[in-house]
């Protein structure tokens, strides 16, 4: 794929939509969510419970969606390195989907558990436990190491909302 992505990830509840959106109003580039992206190549795919069939499906799907539906060069993508899957375990997004995607920079964004389960049960969305925020978020880490590793890619990891600010003041002039 030869555009610039900037991806952004994180478990759900971390904040990625407030700070990609923060994000694209300093850069002005657009932003897509991977969610929407797949929904919009496949209507049928839904995500009630955070355990999400057909991973690799998807991501083909995302993959179609944005050649497809995405015609800017250069964008902000906010997604996942790991999911749970439908049976409640914990499945890593195929290292080939990185590939094609062949993000410019990524960052990943953590929180504690405690918050993310806290922001999740004020949204009225949370299937998850504390533990199993933990364990997702935990997976993410080491799962986002290996890709940017693999791809020779940045990572930048921003581990609470100090730290996050303090990139959107600083590093992320750096993407311009």
């Amino acid at each position: 794929m030869n555009k610039q992505i900037i991806f952004i990830a994180g478990v759900h509840g971390v904040g990625k939509t407030t700070f990609c959106d923060e994000l694209k109003g300093k850069l002005a580039l657009p932003s897509y969510t991977a969610s929407n992206l797949i929904k919009t190549f496949n209507a049928s795919l839904e995500f009630p419970d955070k355990k999400i069939k057909e991973i690799d499906t998807n991501q083909d799907a995302l993959l179609n969606s944005i050649i497809h539906n995405v015609e800017e060069q250069k964008f902000i993508l906010d997604g996942h390195f790991v999911l749970f899957n439908e049976n409640g375990t914990i499945q890593k997004i195929p290292v080939e989907t990185f590939r094609n995607l062949n993000p410019s920079s990524i960052i990943l964004l953590t929180e504690e558990p405690q918050t993310i389960y806290k922001r999740l049960e004020l949204r009225g969305k949370n299937s998850l436990s504390i533990n199993e925020i933990k364990l997702l978020q935990d997976s993410e880490v080491l799962y986002a190491k290996k890709i940017s590793s693999l791809l020779c890619t940045k990572l930048y990891i921003l581990e609470n909302d100090t730290q996050k600010n303090d990139f959107l003041n600083t590093e992320a002039n750096y993407f311009e």
